[in-house]
């Protein structure tokens, strides 16, 4: 057995291989070493039940085709409702939005690492002065010192998943980051910003429709007429204190977002495993092919 290992593989070539692939993964672990730890927060959430069907679902034809020539939509389904809910979260304006509200432009492009003992986050003192509280990052144009919406916009979506399974309904919202506190943190700062955006769009679009419907009464002589547009009035106000009584007007929480204690990436140990796995076999590819080089060179 070791005769016929000695004629496939020298002694100089075995050393060759393993001294190679013992610097390449002491250089891996290195770098592996200096990634700084990531951490998930994802939250579970059901459509609240006034997503789950239109508001005034219940009207008849005539009063829906009432609301139509008045200029007024009385339709969309859960399925359209919360597709529009899932859209703005991933849209540029919405996250434009939450990270000037709420200044986490910092966290979200100059998180360095966090610090588990201290619970502290350390901030890249090449991007930005904690001290002096001002960008130090050195860019080439067209970008600039103070990174743009855009970048911030890219930087945070890289970092954002969202899910929706359409036989449970049920939909996952995550965000990654150098902190377990700040992902969590940044969870539940979209779900309750885009509860509160869709809720004060739904308010004030009731509110225009009472105020149309109002106004139309006025003008028609009509009894029956009048009598719809009572009841259109009626639906568009059970729809308007529906929107300011609802706590959670978009996602209800079935499982909320926690601190996690467990990385999310980078995966080291699965990384080093299958770099071992590749370059073993590139190993033995070059040992099945090293004779026929070795042949054609003797030719030439």
């Amino acid at each position: 057995m070791f005769k016929k290992l000695g004629n496939f593989i020298s002694l100089k070539e075995f050393l060759t291989i393993s001294i190679v692939y013992i610097l390449i993964v002491v250089g891996m672990v290195f770098v592996l070493l200096s990634i700084p730890n990531k951490y998930q927060a994802r939250g579970t959430y059901a459509p609240a039940e006034d997503m789950q069907s239109s508001s005034l679902g219940s009207l008849g034809g005539s009063l829906g085709g009432l609301a139509s020539m008045a200029g007024l939509n009385l339709g969309g389904g859960k399925r359209d409702n919360l597709q529009l809910a899932l859209e703005v979260i991933k849209s540029k304006t919405f996250i434009y939005k939450i990270i000037d509200k709420h200044a986490l432009d910092i966290e979200v492009f100059a998180a360095k690492s966090w610090d588990p003992i201290s619970l502290k986050l350390e901030i890249d003192s090449e991007i930005y002065d904690v001290q002096n509280q001002k960008w130090v990052r050195k860019v080439k144009a067209p970008k600039t010192l103070i990174p743009s919406d855009f970048e911030l916009y890219e930087e945070f979506r890289s970092n954002l998943s969202v899910s929706w399974d359409e036989k449970t309904n049920i939909v996952k919202i995550g965000y990654i980051h150098v902190s377990p506190y700040v992902a969590q943190k940044f969870v539940n700062i979209i779900v309750n910003e885009i509860n509160d955006m869709l809720q004060n769009k739904e308010i004030k679009e009731a509110n225009v429709s009472i105020d149309l419907l109002r106004e139309a009464i006025t003008k028609t002589n009509y009894a029956e007429m009048r009598g719809l547009l009572y009841e259109l009035v009626q639906e568009q106000t059970k729809r308007l204190l529906l929107a300011k009584t609802k706590e959670h007007y978009v996602f209800e929480p079935i499982d909320l977002p926690i601190v996690a204690e467990n990385k999310h990436s980078p995966k080291r140990a699965l990384i080093l495993i299958i770099f071992t796995f590749v370059y073993g076999l590139l190993a033995l590819l070059y040992l099945v092919i090293r004779p026929k080089l070795s042949s054609r060179n003797d030719i030439f």
